[in-house]
């Protein structure tokens, strides 16, 4: 599917752009398939926001009401998350890496990824938060959070503006 949106643009026009589009093979797939949640997953990490938010027009519920098991390369253990605590934990730790990096600390460059500068992956990021927080994936009941800490949303703009 072509679309012709670039993360500078308003987040209105890639959804009037995506309403145009004929969305019926993608909400047949989705259908379907039992892991929406997964395939949504590594279309938000590969910063792929169109798609993103294809899957989230003709399948939020299941986009945003799906727990995935989220493994770091540093844990072990998988962790329980939402597709929204995933897209703001990577926001956060592409910063926390860039800072570190900045600093001198590690030897790896971690101000790209895939070929993406590390500030224009936050930017895509921050757009992925941005569209699952429009179709409502921040009230989906997140029992995996505390509720003492700061609001991941909260979090993830603090960390594109510093």
């Amino acid at each position: 599917m072509d679309i012709k949106w670039g993360p500078d643009e308003p987040l209105d026009d890639l959804l009037l752009i995506l309403s145009e589009k004929d969305l019926r093979a993608i909400s047949m797939l989705c259908e379907k398939t039992k892991e929406t949640g997964e395939v949504a997953y590594a279309v938000a990490m590969e910063g792929r926001v169109a798609a993103l938010g294809a899957l989230l027009m003709v399948a939020a519920d299941k986009v945003t009401g799906s727990v995935l098991e989220v493994r770091n390369q540093s844990e072990l253990a998988a962790e329980k998350m939402t597709l929204y605590s995933c897209v703001i934990k990577e926001a956060i730790s592409i910063f926390t890496l860039s800072q570190d990096n900045n600093k001198g600390v590690g030897d790896i460059d971690h101000n790209v990824y895939h070929g993406v500068g590390a500030k224009d992956r936050r930017l895509l990021l921050l757009r992925e938060i941005e569209l699952l927080h429009f179709f409502g994936a921040c009230h989906t009941n997140n029992s995996f959070m505390s509720k003492k800490l700061v609001s991941p949303l909260i979090l993830a703009c603090q960390v594109y503006w510093l």
